[in-house]
């Protein structure tokens, strides 16, 4: 393993010229001129929310158009009603991509909360089938539910019109009809839970690597037809956890992607893994959404979350921590942490998540205004800092659910004074703002690294 140390120092001149190396994001062959542009998050923190549970009140929509940059699953007269605000708020329709659910399960389908199963039910040949007599639908428990699981390109029957056709030319209608300016397309990874009776089937058993190479035909031909359309594609492609799924689908044929349940927090090696991934959906210049939960109350996952995502934060990249409260989870909420100012990150995406790593086993990446570290291991360790910065280390308190007359609960940014080491619980994260300096000149400090040491 790579045990560079993690480079905390850099002069503005230096940083200036690591961001500007080289093209951040990849434009599409054809010029895709989506109505509205995610906006820039290079220098500050940008949040897009899952969903708002309920009909916002006035003053939660001025509050969210004011502080949010998007959102999904709204009707027209919702999302208009926020972009009298924000004309640039965005808004994704929300579909299920490679699965269907059966018909108690509703989406917005021509704007209103409906389904169409109905139709979708017709078409036989649409789904994946067991090799029984007589042949039986293939699916992932739901709850008390099912999700099928859909035939993504036709080759089982050779269809001209299958699923994907289906799918693109519906979720343009449904678009349209919303007044949203994408999909983003839920259960759009490869199917890992499908009951042993179901294995006997095309899809098989896992791992499902022939389902695999359908999920590439799929995701490529909605790709091209939704740039075409100038819509954003942007599948929830799941934690990128799983060894066998290895898909370059979900980072290079998108506009972007979720990823839902960013963070992983069980294994070194599976959170290794899934940073690896990462980087290529974020070295590839696609907007990258990390999404997952956390109770108000628990700081250390709180602060785990943040440092993460601005571990690997880029110029598309933003944020949703759910507040982990019953019945308030899909609420319009705050977090004191999404106000840090930290500038511009100093050190551009590696190669490698390892580049990042130091001896002690820390990662950590440098911004303008603050160091972010994360410990991803078992372990508690100490960090040496360096010794011609002061630090102030970030404790938020409060934050959550907005209430109808859109005011904040309280919470706020305290600051603690660190001197010469930090210590890293295990499976940590610490945000470090950098305090006054005591050189007045940056470029008089040389590059200097952090030292770690095992507690």
């Amino acid at each position: 393993m790579n045990s560079r140390p993690i480079p905390v120092v850099r002069t503005v001149l230096e940083a200036v010229a690591l961001l500007t190396v080289g093209p951040l994001f990849t434009p599409t062959a054809r010029g895709f001129e989506p109505e509205r542009e995610f906006p820039d998050s290079s220098e500050t923190i940008r949040v897009f929310v899952d969903q708002f549970q309920g009909d916002l009140s006035p003053a939660q929509t001025r509050f969210v158009a004011k502080h949010m940059c998007g959102t999904q699953k709204l009707l027209a007269a919702q999302i208009d009603g926020i972009r009298k605000y924000n004309p640039n708020f965005l808004m994704l329709h929300y579909r299920l991509a490679v699965r269907e659910s059966s018909p108690n399960i509703t989406h917005i389908h021509n704007n209103r909360w409906s389904t169409d199963f109905t139709e979708v039910d017709k078409h036989e040949d649409w789904f994946l089938h067991t090799f029984d007599n007589p042949p039986q639908r293939v699916y992932q428990p739901l709850g008390s539910a099912k999700e099928y699981i859909m035939d993504l390109s036709g080759r089982y029957n050779g269809a001209e019109f299958g699923w994907k056709e289906y799918f693109v030319k519906t979720v343009i209608e449904e678009v349209k009809a919303c007044h949203a300016d994408g999909v983003f397309g839920d259960s759009a990874h490869t199917p890992w839970i499908v009951p042993a009776e179901m294995w006997n089937s095309q899809l098989g058993k896992l791992p499902c690597r022939e389902y695999v190479k359908h999920m590439g035909d799929f995701y490529a031909y909605v790709y091209k037809e939704l740039d075409k359309a100038d819509m954003y594609w942007i599948p929830n492609i799941g934690g990128l956890c799983c060894s066998w799924d290895e898909n370059e689908c979900y980072t290079r044929d998108i506009h972007g992607a979720m990823v839902e349940g960013y963070a992983h927090r069980q294994s070194a090696g599976d959170w290794r893994l899934q940073q690896g991934r990462l980087l290529k959906l974020l070295r590839n210049g696609k907007i990258y959404i990390a999404q997952n939960g956390a109770k108000p109350e628990d700081i250390e996952a709180r602060l785990w979350y943040m440092a993460n995502y601005l571990l690997m934060k880029h110029g598309k990249s933003y944020v949703n921590m759910i507040p982990n409260v019953q019945n308030r989870i899909c609420e319009a909420h705050w977090w004191p942490e999404y106000d840090l100012k930290i500038g511009r990150a100093v050190d551009p995406l590696p190669k490698s998540i390892d580049e990042w790593k130091n001896a002690s086993g820390v990662y950590g990446r440098e911004y303008q205004k603050a160091l972010v570290l994360v410990n991803p291991d078992n372990a508690a360790c100490t960090v040496e800092l360096d010794p011609n910065e002061r630090y102030q280390r970030v404790i938020p308190w409060g934050g959550g659910p907005i209430d109808r007359e859109g005011k904040m609960p309280a919470g706020g940014l305290k600051l603690e004074p660190v001197e010469k080491e930090v210590a890293m619980l295990p499976w940590s994260g610490a945000i470090l703002m950098k305090a006054e300096k005591r050189s007045k000149d940056l470029r008089q400090h040389k590059k200097k690294g952090l030292r770690g040491s095992a507690d």
